[in-house]
């Protein structure tokens, strides 16, 4: 089963958890969508890709939800496991450059500590370049209690709706102003 971390505003849960499920019940009726003890954070469970069920979620252009996290690699929510993770992660991609953000939900581990120490691990083990504008991949981390799962995408595709609706209206613009 892939899993998914999916944030939604406050007080939305309910109505997220429905958009996740439209948007996936062709691909997998079976999907679970799970709440967490976090206002705002789910966990989907489904038996598709991670990166199809990422890419569905967001094309269906949901109201409710604001980010989409497929996760590559589940492990334990201490720094030793996320950062073999990461590396296992970013090994699977190519590029010359990264960045490492993470999102911790119940957990004792800093948010920005944990990013400057994986991007350490994964510079010292790569070779990588760190590139905190413009990097070739982006490594996520999300930390709910005891879970974290990671995952490492090309900076250009979008985690969140708001990149999604930038990127239409961008377009739109675009269009708008060619001549015909």
């Amino acid at each position: 089963m892939a899993v998914l971390v999916v944030t939604c505003g406050s007080g939305s849960g309910k109505a997220a958890a429905i958009e996740v499920m439209d948007a996936l019940l062709l691909g997998d009726p079976d999907a679970r969508v799970e709440t967490t003890r976090h206002e705002g954070v789910l966990v989907v469970q489904t038996s598709l890709d991670p990166l199809l069920a990422h890419s569905l979620l967001l094309s269906s252009l949901p109201r409710h939800i604001r980010r989409v996290v497929p996760i590559e690699q589940e492990c334990g929510a201490d720094f030793d496991s996320i950062a073999d993770a990461a590396l296992t992660a970013t090994r699977r991609m190519s590029g010359r450059s990264f960045v490492v953000r993470c999102k911790t939900r119940g957990s004792v581990l800093d948010p920005d500590e944990l990013e400057r120490a994986v991007g350490q691990y994964l510079r010292q083990r790569t070779g990588l370049a760190v590139n905190l504008e413009r990097p070739d991949l982006v490594i996520y981390v999300e930390v709910v209690d005891d879970f974290a799962g990671v995952v490492a995408l090309p900076f250009s595709l979008p985690i969140s709706m708001e990149s999604v609706r930038e990127d239409i209206v961008s377009s739109m613009r675009y269009i708008s102003g060619r001549s015909v």
